[in-house]
């Protein structure tokens, strides 16, 4: 699974950032990227289980203050897996 990551890594503009902790006390391996955007700059960031490389979340932080009304660095967005299956089809729960 690092392995991977490592190769996705080598893409440019992707970084890996190394082992972390998710919002839910997870660990996980996170690779990102920073862009550009009018007025700041932000990172997208994915966190993937080190064991399956499911992912578990996905954040984006303000790096630069720019001329948004924060104190950057700062996240501005994120969402966090807690649950993941297959399922039979689309809008059902129960498994496959």
């Amino acid at each position: 699974m690092i392995s991977d990551l490592a190769m996705i890594s080598g893409k440019p503009d992707i970084s890996l950032l190394g082992t972390v902790t998710d919002r839910a006390g997870r660990n996980g391996l996170a690779v990102g990227t920073d862009t550009n955007t009018p007025g700041y700059t932000e990172r997208q960031t994915l966190i993937f289980d080190l064991q399956t490389g499911a992912l578990l979340d996905y954040e984006t932080t303000a790096l630069a203050q720019g001329d948004l009304p924060i104190e950057a660095p700062a996240t501005i967005g994120y969402t966090t897996w807690l649950e993941s299956a297959k399922v039979r089809a689309i809008g059902t729960r129960s498994g496959a």
